[in-house]
């Protein structure tokens, strides 16, 4: 048994041990409840919550994938990951009653490579200044 008063994160027991070191000689723990492996000294920025809350505003800023791990000092995959969680959390639009005056609009970019370009057609509500609609895909849609 590990005496140093650790706790661990995902059940809060105290019935840790020592299991091994990283390959950055950290001391690693194990819970005997849930058997979750985890360090006490996380030297990476992306583990901390408070930089994980920049990751969206900076993207609504104007600030690209690269942008923003750059700045922070994190990976693109973990902006990435944050920015996927957050969409997931976001409800498709509704709108409210009937529409009278919508405006249509589209705009196209590439993924990846010329080869695969890409649309997104988007409606917009001219009062309520929303979007009330879009899709996404292939040109040839």
């Amino acid at each position: 048994m590990c005496y140093e008063g650790i706790t661990c994160p995902n059940c809060s027991s105290r019935e840790i041990k020592k299991n091994g070191r990283t390959a950055n000689c950290k001391q690693r723990y194990r819970c005997h409840n849930c058997g979750r492996q985890f360090i006490t000294d996380y030297t990476y920025l992306g583990h901390l919550t408070a930089i994980r809350e920049l990751i969206v505003p900076m993207t609504l800023n104007g600030s690209g994938i690269r942008d923003v791990s750059r700045v922070l000092l994190i990976s693109p995959t973990t902006v990435l990951k944050t920015l996927r969680a957050e969409a997931a959390r976001v409800s498709e639009p509704q709108p409210q009653g009937r529409i009278h005056d919508l405006e249509l609009d589209e705009f196209w970019s590439f993924v990846g490579s010329k080869r695969r370009p890409r649309w997104t057609w988007y409606g917009i509500d001219r009062h309520s200044k929303k979007i009330v609609a879009f899709v996404g895909g292939p040109p040839d849609r």
